[in-house]
């Protein structure tokens, strides 16, 4: 798993532009939370790395999932 930093996000904002690197980000809330429905329920916990701890207070795997859920590629 890539942990993005501060850092990460203003190259990739540096190397796309500001308005594409929105766009994307909207696009794939949207196809996300669009499929909100599909979504496994169950309890979430957070994941402890050295850099800190990552709440996990969203759905995150589709129940029709075959491999890596899209949002974690």
């Amino acid at each position: 798993m890539k942990i993005l930093t501060v850092t990460d996000i203003q190259k990739l904002v540096q190397i796309i532009g500001l308005e594409n690197f929105l766009t994307h980000v909207i696009s794939a809330l949207e196809e996300n939370f669009g499929r909100w429905n599909e979504f496994i329920l169950s309890p979430r916990h957070g994941t402890y790395y050295p850099e800190g701890v990552i709440p996990r207070t969203i759905r995150s795997s589709p129940v029709k999932s075959t491999g890596t859920p899209k949002s974690c590629q």
